[in-house]
């Protein structure tokens, strides 16, 4: 139908172009405001991301990202979880978490990840203990000591075991905790020795209520990876969140001695890469 009616003064909307003119304008304010709250969302993200981190890092890092998510996106919401290494990528991998910080381990397809930092293990002892003299201890004094360790689905455990049969050696256990806390404890009390990455025990070091000292003959080390799932629509607040992650975790790399992945030589991270 025509819109305009011609006339020897110019143009005059018919009855058809004044309805098309006002469903016109509602339209295109409507595409106006989704433009805005589109460009919002860099600005301020919202909606709910769900960050995976094992016990290490949380401890490390949870509370500055927390802290640091939430003045920066007070609109969007930050759930993390603390859970096993083992299980984030697999997490990752069915889409229950957007973002996952782990250790080696193989992942699905469905997730992308990155190596972006190198850590040691350490042997952690009471504050008596006399095997602390030197910042550095060999693999084999784990034969003679008796040990607190987490349990086999830990990811220092699996890499305990892994060396220990590489090397035919034997560790040998008085108890196996699952939780952090405990485990600790009696090791403060002077009950057993644990071997630990830093990041675990960095405030307790620097407070002398434990000591450590690295592994060494072998140097037992072990890659830090982020990752993303892609199961899950990635969101400007997941975009936000890992921009946050990454920096908190390179603000924590002095206290934790992590040592950038870059430092080795070249080696692709499982699945596909960010």
């Amino acid at each position: 139908m025509p819109l305009f009616f011609r006339h020897g003064r110019g143009l005059t909307l018919t009855e058809a172009g004044k309805i098309f003119l006002q469903r016109g304008r509602a339209a295109l304010s409507e595409m106006e405001e989704a433009f805005e709250a589109i460009a919002e969302l860099k600005v301020s993200p919202s909606g709910t991301v769900h960050v995976g981190l094992p016990p290490s890092v949380a401890k490390l890092a949870m509370a500055n990202l927390a802290r640091r998510f939430r003045a920066e996106f007070p609109a969007a919401s930050l759930k993390v979880i603390e859970m096993y290494t083992g299980d984030v990528p697999e997490q990752l991998a069915t889409g229950r978490i957007d973002i996952g910080i782990f250790y080696e381990s193989q992942v699905a397809a469905t997730v992308c990840s990155e190596a972006i930092f190198v850590e040691d293990l350490y042997l952690v002892g009471g504050p008596e203990s006399l095997f602390f003299k030197d910042a550095k201890c060999p693999f084999d004094i784990l034969q003679e000591i008796p040990l607190i360790l987490p349990a086999r689905q830990h990811g220092v455990r699996s890499l305990l075991d892994r060396e220990a049969t590489r090397s035919n050696r034997l560790l040998h256990p008085i108890l196996e905790l699952d939780a952090m806390s405990p485990l600790l404890e009696l090791v403060r009390q002077g009950i057993g020795y644990t071997v630990l990455p830093i990041a675990s025990v960095h405030d307790l070091v620097a407070d002398n209520v434990v000591k450590a000292s690295m592994i060494v003959n072998p140097v037992l080390t072990r890659k830090v990876f982020i990752g993303v799932s892609r199961e899950r629509p990635f969101s400007s607040a997941c975009r936000a969140a890992l921009r946050l992650v990454r920096q908190t975790l390179d603000d924590s790399a002095t206290k934790a001695c992590w040592r950038s992945a870059s430092e080795l030589a070249w080696q692709p991270a499982p699945g596909n890469s960010l």
